[in-house]
């Protein structure tokens, strides 16, 4: 007994099943934790670019935006800045902000002056041009001026950007459908690329729960020069639902026996899940629940407990093999190989025992 080992090769149940538009429930739960049918989402951006020729010249008139923070060492109260409120940059030019802001107070620490900021807040050019195109500048605000000027201010948060008076080459109307239907073809495929690489080995995803949103405010279909990039950007948010508890929902909706502690479905992605739900394409309102159809022809795998089998086996003669391992569910056939061939026991230790899935 002591020097005996024993291999089993069990062949595991397969179970072909076919389904029909079978309904489950599904609900939300961003942490991946629930024991019950549940969905995770992932979001993705992206952004495509294809080289286009600009038959048309058309005139290109904007206005210059940015964004800027503003500073208060001016008062500990909070002082708050109104939509259209004009800003003078230290390059002379006026810009607008378009949304209403509020600045804490400056604070103090001993003597030292740590001054109130705001949140960013979008500014716009008053007029056209590229001459209101900054890489970053310092801005008075109306209202504020003399000294009050230096201790209530504003600076650029990045760059000013976008400003231009002139003409500019652009796709034809001829050509602008066709040039929009191939970018959105590839912003399409692109943010299924980027979302394929996100999605770990343990979820899956399916083609009817993935939702695209095309950013049609991104859209550029002109240039500088007659040979030009077009671009358009876009999101995708994706409902991912655990592989281990869809396999398990699905088994036990179509094996009447089912009590199995682990299955597999081989090309589980291969099946037809579609939203029976209305689903929302913005990743910022999931639902709390969503219900789906599933569809399609598979092979349920009941997964052999190997500890089990280890266990039931240690010590046992080796002519109740099959009546052992006849009672564990998950095994279709098994058999064995003794070394040496002809000990009448399999070994008294578990970790002798090496069982093998074929």
């Amino acid at each position: 007994m002591r020097v005996v080992r024993a291999k089993v090769v069990v062949t595991e149940r397969h179970i072909p099943f076919s389904l029909n538009n079978t309904v489950l429930d599904v609900e939300y739960d961003p942490n991946g934790t629930s024991k019950r049918l549940s969905f995770q989402t992932v979001v993705v951006q992206a952004e495509v670019t294809r080289q286009v020729y600009g038959s048309e010249l058309q005139p290109s008139t904007s206005k210059a935006k940015g964004k800027v923070v503003i500073f208060n060492e001016y008062s500990t109260t909070t002082q708050t800045v109104k939509a259209k409120t004009v800003l003078t940059g230290a390059n002379g030019k006026k810009y607008q902000t378009l949304e209403t802001v509020s600045v804490p107070g400056y604070t103090l620490k001993g003597k030292t002056k740590s001054p109130g900021a705001s949140a960013a807040v979008t500014i716009i050019a008053t007029a056209v041009g590229p001459t209101f195109n900054s890489s970053g500048t310092d801005f008075t605000i109306t209202g504020w001026s003399g000294s009050k000027a230096k201790q209530f201010y504003a600076r650029s948060a990045g760059a000013i950007t976008g400003g231009e008076d002139g003409v500019a080459h652009s796709v034809s109307d001829a050509d602008r459908a066709g040039v929009i239907a191939t970018l959105q073809t590839q912003l399409v495929e692109r943010l299924k690329r980027e979302t394929r690489t996100q999605i770990p080995e343990s979820l899956v995803s399916f083609p009817d729960l993935q939702f695209p949103t095309i950013d049609n405010d991104s859209l550029v279909l002109s240039g500088p020069d007659i040979n030009f990039s077009a671009k358009l950007k876009g999101s995708m948010v994706s409902y991912l639902i655990p592989r281990d508890l869809l396999e398990r929902a699905i088994a036990s909706r179509v094996l009447s026996d089912h009590g199995y502690p682990q299955v597999a479905i081989p090309g589980l992605a291969a099946l037809s899940v579609v939203p029976t739900t209305a689903i929302p394409s913005d990743p910022a309102k999931v639902p709390s629940a969503i219900s789906v159809k599933v569809s399609g022809q598979g092979t349920i795998i009941t997964k052999a407990p190997i500890g089990q089998i280890q266990e039931a086996l240690i010590g046992k003669r080796t002519n109740l093999f099959n009546t052992i391992l006849s009672q564990i569910p998950e095994i279709d056939t098994a058999r064995y190989h003794l070394y040496p061939f002809w000990a009448p026991f399999f070994p008294a230790t578990e970790r002798r025992i090496t069982v093998t899935i074929q």
